[in-house]
């Protein structure tokens, strides 16, 4: 059960509160005070490290995880919020970073920055280094919350970029900072998809020649096909088509840049961006590819205006395709499909069934129109505006049903609840939903057309009004508005996975349900199917009256009211309050109890053992503080019907079918049984006969007019196996290729049911082993995700293509590795799949099956021959990622590292970030074997930690003595002297390590190097004559063994003295 409750003790809660107040008030003393100089080696290498340890903390912990709830949140605090900048980057002056001032807007000025370091990602925040494009001025820069477009990082992206009107404040850290808020206050002028780019001319600006755009075509061609990277995509059209804006010359290459761009925006869901590029692309031209290229352009504009539910705009475009394409499928599938949405959208006349058993397929958001009903919004007295009955509404009856402007799900990864400080409040806190926030900005952002029906929602804060403003061709959002309408008007959809919480609670913003306002007592109940809300009426409803629904449904009067001023700022006076207002604590104590004992009563008997069953309407559901959720959805109430008792008919021909029986079959339909009737376990007659694979009463009841519902018959059939029925349907004239009504063939949802007798039938019988699902992976990549080992195999067999994709343009074989399938793999390997795999890089394969600790397949790729990679995306060596992982064992250490060094990698590969060898990392994560098993393979040794010290001096300061023999017998220099001027032997006499300073001694130590005189002068006065005697100085001659870099040490016992030897600080004299 999901967990709705936020524990927090008084002195944690009081410390974040005291934090946040402390912060604004040391805040409002730095206002005007000038930015202080900082030095940029220090900072970009903070930057480095940081960014580094996120890097290495995601290799160890795996961040191909799912998503699962956490156990902490990220807090921040609002309550001083500031307008974004309003004005185009033309009435702008430019600044540097030298004339920052401390807590200030700095009005009608912009920065021009380029980033020098590297990004450090943080859940609620991105920062990186950035320096002037006309200085070697750096700061800081942090975009906070918002802080990426399209699933990637914006700073990680961009290489060079604009800040309108720069905020310059401190963080939650104290550190000063360029801190954005609003995203449209940033401008992107020159991206990167070399991750190193950062280090390229750090102090100073390249200047180049801006490409012509032809090039930016090829770029933006290369970004989408190859690389499948969007965003890079749409920057370099949008470049191109910059250029060519004023020109009419190249009318040609405008249009294929607008036409490339419009597919990248519906693959970023800009609808609006790809709806008017679409248009922009047509030529008056209707003959030969331009008329193919036109009826391409309409299709896109017709799914631009479908994802903005515009359905008749998006019909019209389709027609348009369809002329140009009069033999054309797509646009009359197209057609058919907004033709229902029309229907829906016009008389809420929803298959409810197709919709639930699509959730799984459409990620909860099914493919539905909204239906506003009888209903229309109105003010409402004391209550701003609610929405109000046009006409009569019958009880139960449907009032609306609607698609969510967007929906953050739970398993979602950029979905997160934050504990935020409202300081407008007295630091009150609530939980919110951060996630659903950036959602809904990004969306805003994407499609402005959108704006206003937004910001006409309620907010406490007004920020830039509710009329949308643009500058630079991108809509001005103001966050903070928008944070207060989320707060305001979210949904919580209640619990959607087993590790779905409070930290990650699913929530969605609908628009129409948000003017619904709130009564203990009211006239209508909602629910949920995937993002579709739905709204019923409890009791009739006559025309003009207001909805409402129910919040918060506590019995508590004051647990409610407490609810009702911290989330939705209002107190609630109906009937019901104004009552329980009254009453006395023993009234109220009495109610308590009652309930009580009904929870536990409904809570230990399950309905479904009940004699009779009631037909009454479900429990109310509610909306959020995002602490709270539905327990109930509409999709639960649907699978809990009851259907009506089957007709005694029905079932004697559903038995008659089951055995065979056509005469009595034939019988029971001449005195009016029902072909399409039910029995008592839901199956029609033809299903009965077609499961028990009897052919002679599928034959006679198809002859009689018996449909089955979702696949025709032979398909029906090849899914459950019954082979005589599809032999019996085949020599009938059935088509083993027929394509369903969606346009998909129907074969494909015979493999996607996995019975392998039926896939391999219909094989053998000509079906297509290489199809095509609607969406455009292929049949055998489905087969390959759905782990159906059989149906692979048999695919192949036939002539599948091994090397097929998915729609996502993963190879079959990178889909295995990816659903941890060593067995799948295997078979792919044996059937000849690509060992390169073309769209996951190698790199990504190999640290997933290491992070996930898949040696198993790790070794059928090295058998296969796979080119493993052996850096990341960033060009970080794996060998050092694998040294570094702490969830890796030690013999899987060993073999994974065996593996790569065996296939190429190189033992003395150093990190790109400090220039450590993988020994070094080896020895500072205390790992002997490892350390072994490098020095073995010729590791070398001569060479420093990070902190200047030698491998050796290092091991004796972290007490890893395991790592000093093993250095030593692979050549270590004994007598080198570290970085901090001291050697091995010195720091054992310091240390009065016997032991160690005679194994010194043994590889050939010099007590009498110039480093260790004050170690020597140190043991002469404790007067130790056991350590002078290793080291030669009592006086009497000492026998000095030549060492050679592989002689091992003296296997002589040395006597310790039993009392223990003074401590150095006695002996120092400091006691």
């Amino acid at each position: 059960m999901t967990s709705n409750t936020l524990f927090m003790s008084p002195e944690e809660s009081s410390r974040i509160q005291t934090t946040v107040l402390n912060g604004l008030r040391y805040r409002a003393e730095q206002i005007g005070r000038a930015k202080e100089h900082k030095d940029a080696k220090n900072l970009i290498e903070q930057a480095i490290s940081t960014s580094l340890m996120q890097d290495i903390s995601s290799a160890a912990f795996g961040l191909d995880e799912s998503r699962k709830s956490k156990e902490t949140m990220p807090a921040y605090g609002v309550g001083d919020p500031y307008l974004p900048c309003i004005k185009k980057l033309d009435d702008l002056e430019p600044m540097c970073i030298r004339d920052l001032r401390m807590e200030k807007h700095h009005r009608g000025f912009y920065l021009s920055l380029r980033r020098v370091s590297p990004v450090v990602i943080l859940e609620a925040s991105s920062w990186a280094v950035v320096q002037d494009k006309s200085s070697s001025n750096v700061e800081r820069i942090e975009l906070f919350l918002h802080k990426s477009r399209h699933w990637r990082d914006i700073l990680d992206t961009a290489s060079e970029f604009i800040v309108k009107e720069p905020y310059y404040t401190l963080n939650n850290n104290v550190e000063s900072t360029i801190q954005v808020n609003h995203p449209s206050d940033l401008i992107v002028t020159e991206v990167s998809d070399d991750p190193e780019s950062w280090r390229q001319d750090p102090y100073g600006i390249s200047l180049h020649e801006s490409p012509p755009p032809e090039a930016y075509k090829e770029k933006g061609n290369r970004a989408l096909l190859k690389k499948r990277e969007l965003t890079l995509a749409h920057f370099y059209y949008t470049q191109g088509l910059k250029l060519l804006s004023d020109s009419k010359s190249n009318k040609t290459l405008q249009n294929d840049l607008y036409r490339n761009r419009s597919y990248v925006n519906l693959k970023l869901q800009r609808f609006d961006e790809a709806k008017s590029d679409a248009l922009s692309s047509i030529t008056y031209d209707q003959e030969g590819d331009l008329k193919f290229l036109n009826a391409k352009a309409y299709s896109r504009a017709g799914l631009a205006a479908y994802g903005q539910s515009e359905f008749i705009q998006a019909r019209a475009y389709f027609e348009q395709q369809a002329r140009l394409q009069p033999d054309g499928q797509h646009a009359k599938l197209h057609m058919k499909r907004t033709d229902i949405r029309l229907r829906e959208a016009a008389g809420g006349a929803y298959n409810m069934i197709r919709i639930v058993s699509s959730l799984a397929k459409t990620g909860g958001r099914p493919d539905a129109a909204s239906f506003n009903g009888p209903t229309e919004v109105r003010p409402s007295p004391g209550a701003g505006r609610g929405l109000f009955a046009s006409r009569d509404i019958s009880p139960n009856e449907i009032i609306m049903c609607e698609k969510a402007f967007c929906v953050a799900w739970g398993h979602e990864p950029e979905t997160f609840s934050a504990l935020v400080c409202d300081t407008r409040k007295d630091a009150a806190f609530i939980v919110f939903p951060s996630g659903l926030h950036k959602a809904v900005v990004q969306k805003l952002l994407n499609n402005p057309s959108q704006v206003e029906k937004v910001l006409s929602l309620h907010g406490n804060y007004k920020g830039t009004g509710q009329k949308l403003i643009e500058a630079d061709d991108v809509p001005v959002i103001d966050t903070f508005q928008v944070h207060d309408i989320v707060q305001r008007n979210a949904f919580g959809l209640g619990q959607q996975t087993q590790d779905e919480d409070i930290s990650n609670a699913s929530t969605g913003l609908w628009v129409r349900a948000s003017y619904i306002n709130h009564s203990c007592i009211p006239n209508a109940k909602k629910d949920f199917i995937g993002d579709l809300i739905l709204f019923r009426a409890t009791r009739g409803i006559a025309a003009r009256e207001e909805i409402t629904h129910i919040y918060d449904e506590s019995s508590s009067y004051k647990l409610r009211q407490a609810a009702f001023r911290k989330t939705w700022d209002f107190e609630c006076r109906c009937a019901l309050c104004l009552v329980q207002k009254e009453e006395s604590d023993t009234l109220q104590r009495m109610r308590n109890q009652a309930e009580e004992k009904a929870n536990r009563f409904s809570e230990s008997n399950d309905p479904a053992g009940a004699s009779r069953v009631f037909d009454v309407p479900p429990p109310y559901t509610y909306p959020i503080s995002p602490t709270q959720s539905s327990r109930f959805s509409f999709f639960k109430t649907l699978k809990s019907g009851f259907r009506p008792k089957p007709d005694p008919l029905v079932s004697a021909l559903c038995h008659a079918a089951m055995r065979g029986d056509e005469q009595q079959v034939s019988g029971l339909i001449s005195q009016g049984a029902n072909v399409h009737g039910r029995n008592e376990d839901g199956n029609t007659p033809i299903k009965c006969a077609i499961l028990h694979d009897q052919t002679g009463t599928s034959r006679l009841l198809l002859s009689m007019g018996a449909t089955t519902n979702k696949l025709p018959p032979l398909f029906k059939a090849a899914s459950v196996g019954s082979l005589n029925v599809c032999k019996m349907l085949l020599d009938s004239g059935e088509d083993v290729n027929e394509v369903s009504k969606s346009g998909e063939l129907c074969f494909i949802e015979v493999v996607n049911k996995g019975n392998v007798s039926g896939v391999k039938f219909l094989l053998e019988n000509g079906a297509n082993p290489d199809a095509s699902t609607l969406a455009g992976g292929s049949i055998l990549a489905q087969a390959v995700k759905k782990d159906q080992v059989d149906i692979v195999l048999a695919l192949i067999e036939h002539g599948a293509d091994v090397n097929s994709h998915d729609i996502h343009g993963n190879s079959v074989l990178n889909i295995a590795i990816q659903t941890e399938n060593a067995k799948m793999v295997k078979v792919l390997l044996e059937k000849g799949a690509q060992t390169k795999p073309t769209t996951i890089l190698c790199t990504t394969i190999l640290e997933y099956t290491i992070n996930k600790k898949r040696l198993d397949i790790l070794r059928q790729l090295v058998a296969a021959g796979v080119d493993l990679g052996f850096t990341d995306a960033q060009n970080q060596p794996i060998i050092i990622k694998v040294i570094r992982n702490p969830l890796l064992k030690t013999d899987d250490k060993l073999e994974v590292l065996g593996m790569l060094m065996d296939n190429g990698a190189d033992h003395n590969a150093t990190d790109i970030t400090f220039g450590l060898p993988a020994i070094c990392h080896a020895v500072e994560a205390a790992s002997p074997e490892v350390v072994e098993e490098l020095l073995i393979r010729g590791a070398e040794t001569k060479v420093r930690m990070l902190g200047g010290q030698t491998m050796i001096t290092y091991s004796i300061d972290v007490n890893h003595r395991n790592h000093v023999k093993s250095l030593l017998s692979h050549g270590a220099d004994v007598n080198e002297v570290d970085g901090l001027n001291r050697t091995p032997l010195m720091l054992a006499i310091l240390r009065l390590d016997f032991n160690m300073a005679k194994l010194f001694m043994d590889y050939g130590a010099d007590p009498m190097a110039d480093a260790n005189e004050s170690a020597i002068k140190f043991i002469k006065a404790l007067k130790r004559r056991d350590f002078l005697e290793i080291l030669g100085l009592t006086g009497e001659p000492q026998i000095l063994h030549a060492r050679g870099p592989t002689a091992g040490p003296s296997t002589t016992e040395v006597h310790v003295p039993d009392v223990p030897p003074p401590t150095y600080e006695v002996a120092a004299g400091k006691a």
